[in-house]
């Protein structure tokens, strides 16, 4: 028996903080933080008291999206005794998926209260933001639609947690998408989507042993690699891209600060084979995310403060 069933059940508050899964939460602060640090280096008028509101909105939605997330890999038997990811609660049996799936609704209501203000300041756009990215947050694995596995999960989560956040945090502090914050949102992107390649590629065996179709088991290992290295890079190549193209200030450079923490999950993943990847990688992976997202917008913060 494993040492989830063994452990003995914690307290209420314990459990339910587990299984928000809560080390994700800079995968929704970032995209976040980055909208609002490339509408003010635009020169957007900013209502920064909104920020506060964006990202608990943003981080609610996570939430929501990570019970989902949980309850419906559970029931797909993806998460089992043994394996890698999710908060594990379920394969305890400290709950049953469907008070996950009661609390994933509570929490995209509670998504939609903090983002009311917002939207009485911004009107109908900021709803269609946010109901897109609620529906969009149920299915990446909910019921019926389960686009994680049916090898959309990486498209999803560049668009919802890539470009829609990024975006949608700006027109929320500023009424407007600032010109070529679409564009800007592709780093942030990459590296989000990265997060998830990487954790197919680790789990490719059991995805291929339970029929889950996701870009690793269709292209295979080697093509699992070259998926991985391929967002990882492409979150780095696309900030000079912009640069040169008048999109992003050069202090948006300053996300290659973050070069050496890219340099372990790349060698991980492409050293990936007939032993499985690297405990830890996943983990890199997201606090590469994490530390480049911040540096990114910070260069773009800067650029602001000498426009």
């Amino acid at each position: 028996m494993s040492e989830a069933m063994v452990m003995e059940r914690p307290g209420p508050a314990a459990m339910w903080w587990k299984a928000l899964r809560a080390y994700s939460f800079p995968a929704s602060i970032v995209p976040c933080l980055g909208g609002a640090a490339y509408a003010a280096s635009a020169g957007a008028p900013v209502a920064w008291w909104m920020l506060p509101l964006v990202l608990l909105a943003g981080m609610l939605l996570h939430v929501a999206t990570n019970l989902v997330n949980d309850a419906a890999d559970f029931g797909k038997g993806v998460d089992h005794e043994g394996a890698q990811g999710g908060s594990g609660v379920l394969v305890a049996g400290w709950v049953t998926a469907r008070q996950v799936y009661v609390a994933a609704f509570v929490a995209f209501g509670l998504a939609a209260v903090a983002g009311l203000p917002l939207l009485l300041a911004r009107g109908w756009p900021l709803l269609a933001i946010g109901v897109a990215g609620a529906l969009g947050g149920y299915a990446y694995t909910g019921p019926p639609f389960g686009l994680k596995y049916k090898a959309l999960g990486e498209i999803w989560v560049f668009l919802f947690m890539g470009t829609l956040m990024v975006a949608g945090s700006a027109y929320a502090l500023c009424g407007a998408f600032p010109p070529g914050v679409w564009a800007a949102s592709v780093p942030i992107g990459f590296l989000v989507a990265a997060i998830l390649t990487v954790n197919n590629q680790r789990d490719i065996r059991d995805d291929a042993r339970l029929g889950i179709r996701t870009l690793a088991t269709i292209f295979g290992l080697g093509g699992a690699k070259v998926v991985s290295v391929t967002m990882i890079a492409g979150a780095y190549g696309s900030v000079p891209v912009l640069w040169l193209a008048g999109v992003a200030s050069p202090w948006a450079m300053l996300s290659w600060a973050t070069l050496p923490l890219a340099v372990p999950p790349l060698r991980a993943v492409a050293n990936d084979g007939a032993a499985p990847l690297a405990p830890g990688t996943v983990e890199r992976t997201a606090m590469l995310h994490m530390f480049f997202g911040v540096a990114y917008a910070a260069g773009l913060s800067i650029a602001a403060a000498v426009r």
